[in-house]
């Protein structure tokens, strides 16, 4: 992924040439960087006037590299008179392969700022017969304040899903009325889709991206910690949603960091079973730490850098993780004719909500736990305690056999999370969730 960070310099003076991606124009406080897997060139440009010899929206620059284009869109007027800002993306755009729009909401705005229902564009990107095959995501909002998740231009953009971050966050610090909204999460946000007819998958669900708290920050820190930064703090969203379960960064406390990892493990659980697409940033499946700095962009130094001895130190959350990812895409024996991936069951089943009672679910704004049941041939008990206290939750009297349980965040590895084979059989017809943890129960047609 390549990544353009800020240049200091003024594209003052500069007219028709080109500056580093995220150039500061000083007296506009213009600021952009883009994350790119795909682009192989991006400029910020400045020019004098924008006519017939400007950059055409889509042009191809280099058919022999394979399909190349500019996307070239204008923004920012008057910051010097007759003066136009705006950015190229150039770079080879290959079948399965895919872009990722950083505040791609900026796309949306005309040549003075403002949104406009039908951004040409984005229309040219969504309608480009031969970018069907190419994976176009979109952080859909921008800088500004605008913000369009779920309403996004077009059908072709999935979209990093924001208020699935916020409200998973949200449901594990026990915030009034989380509960309602991450039942609507866990079935792929139709509250917010659901209004265009469009897919699940076009929802990228997340609790860390590379932008903010890394999981164990999340977990470890009420506050950011920019100050190696060199700007007194302030850099940075201060809106973090995150809770450090009772001391701020590193302890010895043995609790504290065994509940730390308990909410390390229910973060990944609900990313990884909610209807959508899972994105888990890098290092998450091991708690790599930034010790509470959310923009370290500008740290190359052991602030940013990936320490690799957390694999050994953090095993169990690997572990956690690949058994976590294998089942998700892994078919079951019993749908194996049908290919049926885990996350096709989960959005085909029928589900019901509860609380600690069955068909009680509990949506008061301070209820801060329920229960999901789903049946298509497999059934799959989800519990969520983000409670302060365990809860005993009654279970559903099945047919097809005992339920068992497959994950319990509250136990410690290798129990925490067992291969579908091992499953232990609850014996009871009840199940008692301890505080702040994520439970998923299976029965029927289980695979090896």
């Amino acid at each position: 992924m390549i990544n353009l960070e800020p240049d200091t310099e003024t594209l003052a003076g500069n007219i028709g040439q080109s500056s580093p991606l995220g150039a500061t124009v000083t007296d506009g406080g213009v600021n952009f960087s883009l994350y790119s897997r795909t682009a192989t060139g991006v400029e910020l440009l400045l020019f004098n006037d924008v006519d017939d010899s400007a950059p055409a929206q889509v042009v191809p620059i280099d058919p022999s590299s394979g399909r190349t284009y500019h996307y070239w869109h204008a923004f920012v007027p008057d910051i010097h008179p007759g003066q136009l800002y705006g950015y190229r993306v150039s770079g080879p755009w290959a079948p399965q392969r895919g872009l990722r729009f950083d505040l791609a909401s900026i796309l949306s705005r005309d040549a003075n700022g403002y949104p406009i229902p039908n951004p040409p564009v984005l229309w040219d990107i969504e309608s480009d017969p031969d970018l069907a095959d190419t994976k176009l995501l979109a952080e859909a909002w921008d800088a500004a304040g605008l913000y369009q998740v779920g309403s996004f231009v077009g059908d072709s953009w999935r979209e990093w899903n924001g208020r699935f971050r916020d409200d998973v966050r949200d449901l594990f610090r026990c915030e009034p009325g989380s509960a309602r909204r991450i039942a609507d999460r866990i079935v792929g946000s139709p509250e917010i889709y659901g209004h265009k007819g469009r897919e699940v998958e076009q929802s990228v669900n997340f609790v860390t991206c590379h932008d903010g708290f890394t999981i164990n920050d999340l977990v470890s820190l009420n506050d950011k910690h920019n100050g190696a930064n060199g700007e007194g703090n302030r850099d940075g969203a201060s809106d973090n949603r995150s809770w450090n379960c009772g001391a701020e960064g590193q302890t010895d406390d043995p609790q504290i960091e065994r509940l730390r990892n308990r909410q390390v493990k229910n973060f990944l659980t609900v990313t990884m079973l909610s209807l959508g697409v899972p994105m888990i940033a890098m290092g998450d499946e091991v708690r790599r730490t930034q010790h509470g700095n959310i923009n370290a962009y500008c740290q190359d130094n052991e602030i940013s850098w990936f320490d690799w001895s957390l694999l050994e130190k953090h095993a169990d959350v690997l572990r956690f993780v690949r058994l976590l990812t294998a089942r998700r895409v892994l078919r079951t024996t019993e749908h194996e004719r049908r290919r049926v991936s885990l996350v096709q069951l989960l959005a085909e089943a029928n589900e019901s909500w509860h609380g600690v009672k069955l068909n009680q679910p509990d949506w008061n704004e301070e209820s801060c736990s329920l229960a999901q049941l789903r049946s298509e041939g497999l059934h799959f008990h989800l519990i969520l305690n983000a409670y302060r206290e365990p809860l005993e939750f009654e279970l559903a009297h099945l047919d097809t056999g005992p339920w068992r349980r497959w994950i319990d965040t509250a136990l410690d590895s290798p129990d925490d999370i067992v291969p579908w084979d091992s499953t232990p059989a609850i014996p009871t017809d009840t199940y008692l969730a301890e505080s702040h943890s994520v439970v998923m129960l299976i029965a029927g047609g289980l695979a090896t």
